[in-house]
This record gives C-alpha cells, sequence and structure tokens, in this order.
C-alpha cells in the first residue's frame, strides 16, 4: 500500500498563513499536510481550484494501490465499449444486455471527465 497520509484529505482557507492548508482527518489535530499559496500570478479563486482539485484526486483514489493505471484503466473501458458494440452489431443478439452494458461504462466515462463514446 501507498506510504502517504490515508484519506479523507480536506483543504480549508488559513487566514493566519495566508494559504488554503491542506489536511487528513487521521493526523492529530488535524496537522498540515501541504499548502497552496498564490501570488500575483494566480487568483484566489485559482487557489483555491488548485486546492479542490489536490484533495478531490487523493480521495478520489482511495483503495487503488496504484493511481498511475487509472488513465489506462479508462482506456481499456473505452476499447471495451467498441468491442460489446461490435459484437452486438456483428451477432445480433443481446442488445438489450449490450446498451444496459454500454450505459454502466459509458456513465463512468462520464465521470472520469472523458468524452462519451
Amino acid at each position: 500500500m501507498s506510504k502517504h497520509t490515508k484519506e479523507p484529505w480536506a483543504w480549508s482557507w488559513s487566514r493566519k498563513d495566508e494559504a488554503n492548508i491542506i489536511t487528513s482527518n487521521n493526523l492529530p489535530d488535524e496537522e498540515c499536510l501541504g499548502a497552496c499559496f498564490c501570488d500575483e500570478s494566480i487568483s484566489d479563486e485559482e487557489r483555491d481550484a488548485n486546492s479542490e482539485r489536490i484533495v478531490a484526486c487523493v480521495n478520489a483514489c482511495e483503495g487503488i494501490k496504484n493511481p498511475d493505471a487509472v488513465p489506462e484503466m479508462l482506456k481499456a473501458l473505452k476499447q471495451l465499449v467498441g468491442a460489446i458494440n461490435t459484437i452486438v452489431l456483428h451477432k445480433g443478439i443481446g442488445k438489450q444486455n449490450a446498451d444496459y452494458l454500454w450505459g454502466i461504462i459509458d456513465e463512468a466515462i462520464a465521470k472520469a471527465g472523458s468524452e462519451k463514446l
């Protein structure tokens, strides 16, 4: 298993530090794991979006031993959709089941922020 601090992570604005502080409920007194600062080149809105993305990515990967494999899994899922469609077109059987599976897969791909097939 990975060596990072366990999820869930969260972030909040720290007036004292003038930064978004990233913490975990699994640490005593919600100790700081990291901070997102900004200067003139980064707006407060972008700083908040960066903090949100860091926390969302870590929390979304909870339980995944190798997060580097997620893009490859998404690619395989897209290929599976194509294979299901090919089988249904050539065999002409099980279209209702294939449509159901395709819907589940398409929804998962969309949740990942990738385009539907």
